[in-house]
C-alpha cells in the first residue's frame, strides 16, 4: 500500500509539471531614458514572421520590469502587442527587442508606464546574442554609456534568456486569396479609397473602429487621412492563417505615402462576419 501511494504521488507531481504553463524567462540590467530608469527581471520571447522578408522568421523578445506567463499570449497571432495588452493594467515599463539571423544590430523599443513615455532605439553600442535557435534565445545588450537624443540622455543595458514560443506561426493555411478573411480586407481597403465612414466601420471590430475612428462618425471623418497613414492604399494577398475566429493575412502593398509596406493584417469574426482587429504592418526598402 506505501507503495502505491508513493507511486500515485509520484503519477500526480509528474502530471502537475507537465500541465505547469512555461514560465517567463531571466532578465536583468536596465534601460534609462532622461530621468527615468526601469529594470527588468523577466522576458518572454515569440517567434513571428519577419515583416521586411517574405518567408522568414525572426524572434520577438520583450523584457519587463514585472513577472510574465509567457504562454498567455502565446495563442496570439501577435503575441507581442497582446502581453502588452494583458498586463498594461499592472502599469509596467518594458523594452522590446527583434532578434532576426544577422545580430550585429538589434533594433528595440522602450516604453514607459508611470511615467508614460516612449522611445525608439537602435544601432548603439554592442549586441551580444550567444544562442540565437528557433526555440532558444539569449544576449546582453548594452549602450556603451550614456548618449544624447536632442535633449535628452538615454542608456541602457540589459540581458535575457528565454525559451522562444511558437503559437504565432500555427493554424491552418488559408488560400492564397486569403479566403473569407482576405474578401473582407479587401472590401476594407475599397472603403478607405471610397473615404465613407460607415462602410469604413463597419469592416473593423468595434474596438478597432473607437480606436481608430473614435466613437462617432463626424469625428472619424477627420480622423481618417490619419488612419490612411497606417493603411494599404493597394494591397496583395498572399494566404495566412486561419486559428477558429482569427486569421493573420499575409500582405503587402503601398501605403497612402506612396511607401512599400509588408507585414499581417489581423482579421477577427465578430456578429458573424470577418472584420479587420489589427494591422502589424513595415515600411521596407527594396
Amino acid at each position: 500500500m506505501r507503495a502505491f501511494a508513493t507511486l500515485l504521488s509520484v503519477t500526480v507531481a509528474v502530471s502537475a509539471m507537465a500541465s505547469t504553463p512555461p514560465q517567463s524567462g531571466t532578465a536583468s540590467g536596465s534601460f534609462r531614458l532622461h530621468n527615468t530608469t526601469t529594470t527588468f527581471v523577466a522576458a518572454c520571447a515569440y517567434r513571428v514572421p519577419d515583416d521586411t522578408t517574405p518567408g522568414a522568421q525572426v524572434t520577438e523578445v520583450l523584457l519587463a520590469t514585472i513577472p510574465l506567463d509567457c504562454a498567455a499570449a502565446n495563442a496570439s497571432f501577435d503575441p507581442v502587442d497582446t502581453l502588452k495588452q494583458q498586463i498594461s493594467g499592472r502599469k509596467p515599463a518594458f523594452v522590446t527587442v527583434t532578434v532576426g539571423k544577422n545580430t550585429e544590430r538589434l533594433d528595440g523599443g522602450w516604453e514607459s508606464a508611470e511615467p508614460y513615455d516612449t522611445f525608439g532605439f537602435g544601432g548603439q553600442g554592442t549586441p551580444k546574442v550567444t544562442v540565437n535557435t528557433e526555440t532558444r534565445t539569449e544576449g546582453r545588450y548594452a549602450s556603451g554609456g550614456p548618449q544624447t537624443f536632442f535633449d535628452k540622455t538615454f542608456e541602457f543595458d540589459f540581458s535575457w534568456a528565454a525559451d522562444v514560443l511558437g503559437g504565432a506561426l500555427t493554424g491552418t493555411s488559408l488560400p492564397a486569396d486569403g479566403g473569407e478573411p482576405g474578401a473582407a480586407y479587401r472590401k476594407y481597403v475599397a472603403a478607405l479609397a471610397a473615404g465613407k465612414i460607415p462602410p469604413i466601420r463597419a469592416l473593423l471590430t468595434k474596438a478597432e473602429g473607437a480606436s481608430l475612428l473614435g466613437d462617432n462618425d463626424k469625428d472619424a471623418a477627420a480622423m481618417l487621412k490619419f488612419v490612411k497613414k497606417v493603411e494599404l492604399k493597394t494591397a496583395t494577398i498572399d494566404g495566412g492563417l486561419l486559428r477558429d475566429d482569427t486569421a493573420a493575412l499575409n500582405v503587402s502593398g503601398t501605403n497612402w505615402d506612396g511607401d512599400t509596406m509588408r507585414g499581417r493584417v489581423i482579421m477577427r469574426k465578430e456578429d458573424g462576419a470577418w472584420k479587420v482587429s489589427a494591422r502589424k504592418l513595415r515600411v521596407v526598402f527594396e
